[in-house]
This record gives C-alpha cells, structure tokens and sequence, in this order.
C-alpha cells in the first residue's frame, strides 16, 4: 500500500429521521434510545451516545465527527444505528 494514496478524511453524523420505534410504552409515545457505531474497512472507530427517547435523533457538534486515514477510492465506511437497552441485548 503506497502511503501517498492516503488522505485524511472525516464524518459528521449529523441526525436519524424517522427510526423505528423499538420501545413501546402503555401510557406515551413509544420510542428509541438510539446510538450510532461507525466502521471503516471493517473495524469500529467510534461510537456515538445514546439519545434517550427518540425516533428523531440529532447528534451533530463536535462530537459527532470522526476522522480516519484512507484512501479514498478502497476505503469503506458503514454506520449501523442501534436501540440502547439495559436490560437486554441491543437492537
């Protein structure tokens, strides 16, 4: 791999519109917790925090950014958006 192939790159997450309600509530609206992990090339990066209670996420600011090395015609970046539950296994 030729180093002069590799840049510095970066993603701002910026919101989630519209997610799939995961938890249901009796008495208000049902909701999400939702949380992003990122992957380039297949390896976890970064992970975003959970906003509780919400099907419209926005994460954006300075800690929604995330900056890799790569080179920009191979590399491969996948966000997988998740439901944060305590008690059981994440959806």
């Amino acid at each position: 791999r030729r180093l002069d192939k590799m840049t510095r790159m970066s993603i701002k997450l910026l919101r989630g519109v519209n997610l799939v309600a995961t938890d249901r509530h009796w008495v208000s609206d049902d909701s999400s917790d939702p949380y992003c992990k990122i992957y380039v090339n297949g390896n976890q990066i970064a992970r975003t925090p959970v906003l509780y209670k919400t099907t419209d996420p926005i994460w954006g600011g300075p800690m929604a950014t995330f900056e890799f090395d790569g080179e920009i015609e191979t590399t491969e970046v996948v966000i997988e958006v998740y439901d944060f539950n305590e008690v059981m296994k994440d959806v």
